[in-house]
């Protein structure tokens, strides 16, 4: 459910801009909806609205990690097609394997590098000049990098939220 309901965002993002409505507006509204449809979900089933005080760093935290990559992502949608910016967002893996690579030590072997090459040849077919869908200044090269911090806070967000023990959730 998560899945589709994040894939839905370029759907009803677009039009709002083209209505007017900037980045902050449409994220403040989808948050405000969703805040409402999961706090009705948690009351209905009887769930406790509580966290504990040493839960509240990592949330706000997490929710700081959260804002900026949804803030980066529906930004994105201005500069490039959502479909490649949608895409950019879940090459995550590609970022943890290098970050895995360049920090932690941990080897390449055959199967991240070969996943990384799809997944980089994958971002490339999506952004073919030949094919006409790099005209002008939709989803060139340099927007793809512009973009790449959207990324590098999600990776983030999946890192502070896997450091949470297993007695904590």
């Amino acid at each position: 459910m998560a899945a589709v309901s994040y894939g839905t965002n370029p759907l009803f993002a677009v039009p709002l801009y083209e209505l007017g409505m900037d980045v902050s507006s449409v994220l403040f509204y989808r948050y405000v909806f969703a805040a409402m449809i999961l706090g009705a979900i948690m009351w209905m089933r009887g769930d406790s609205f509580r966290l504990e005080r040493r839960d509240l760093p990592l949330m706000v935290i997490l929710g700081i990690f959260f804002a900026l990559s949804s803030v980066l992502l529906f930004e994105a949608y201005n500069y490039m097609d959502v479909g490649l910016a949608s895409t950019l967002l879940f090459v995550e893996p590609v970022f943890i394997a290098l970050i895995l690579w360049l920090f932690y030590r941990e080897g390449f072997h055959c199967g991240p590098l070969s996943s990384i090459a799809i997944c980089l040849a994958g971002v490339a077919f999506l952004c073919n000049r030949a094919r006409g869908t790099c005209d002008g200044n939709r989803n060139h090269p340099r927007h793809i990098l512009r973009a790449l911090p959207m990324d590098s806070t999600w990776c983030s967000s999946t890192r502070a939220a896997s450091a949470i023990s297993p007695g904590r959730r």
